[in-house]
Order: structure tokens, then C-alpha cells, then sequence
């Protein structure tokens, strides 16, 4: 069996940086950084070209909904109840209005991926 293990090595000395194996004789395959890799010292940031293109829900959402609407984004959080989900859930559907359900395709299960990111739908 395999297992990983990090250390360092000076001449013949082993320093363990972590769990250290229980066994007194070991045999070890050693693959060697020699020097650290740049991507592991510099901290990530988002490519210049890719600044201010990506989208929050309220862009995506915002041509199908008005913002007065998001009653989540200024009402206080509701009380705890001991509601079922699917009790939430009817209340929730409750408020829709009734032609909104006739814009959404009648594929639109068996081609989610298509409507949220454009991939080419199935048949």
C-alpha cells in the first residue's frame, strides 16, 4: 500500500512534517521540488480580463424579476417555524403570478445546463 508522507532532508537527515510511518523499514519512491514552485508563493488573483465580466444572481435575475420584489434583500429574517419544506415551498409558489409559469420551456427540466449556461440541449 501507498501512502504520502512530506519531509525534508539535509545530507542524511530525515525531518518528518507531519504523521511519521510506524514501521522501522521502509521503502520510498522520492520525488524531488527542488526549489519551490512560484504558484505556491504568489496569491491568486482574478486575470486582468476577466475583471467585471462575471455576473451576480441579481444581473441574471433582474430581467425577469423587479428588485422590489426580492423581499429577501430588505425584510428581516422570517421566525423559525416547524413548517415541512414542501409546506414553505407551496406558500413560496403561492405568490408567483400565474403567467409567469408560461414563460418557463416546456423542456426545461431535460435542458436546464442549456437555459443557466448555454450548453446545446438534448433532444
Amino acid at each position: 500500500m501507498l501512502k504520502h508522507y512530506d519531509v525534508t532532508i539535509e545530507g542524511d537527515h530525515i525531518q518528518w512534517l507531519g504523521e511519521k510511518p510506524k514501521a522501522q523499514t521502509l521503502r520510498a519512491i522520492l520525488i524531488i521540488e527542488e526549489e519551490p514552485s512560484p504558484s505556491t508563493q504568489v496569491k491568486r488573483t482574478t486575470p486582468a480580463h476577466l475583471i467585471g465580466k462575471g455576473k451576480t444572481l441579481g444581473d441574471i435575475v433582474s430581467p425577469i424579476v423587479d428588485q422590489e420584489d426580492w423581499e429577501c434583500k430588505t425584510s428581516a429574517p422570517s421566525p423559525q417555524t416547524n413548517k415541512p419544506i414542501w409546506e414553505i415551498a407551496d406558500e413560496i409558489i403561492a405568490t408567483i403570478p400565474e403567467e409567469s409559469f408560461d414563460q418557463i420551456p416546456t423542456d426545461a427540466a431535460a435542458n436546464l445546463d442549456y437555459y443557466l449556461y448555454g450548453n446545446y440541449p438534448q433532444e
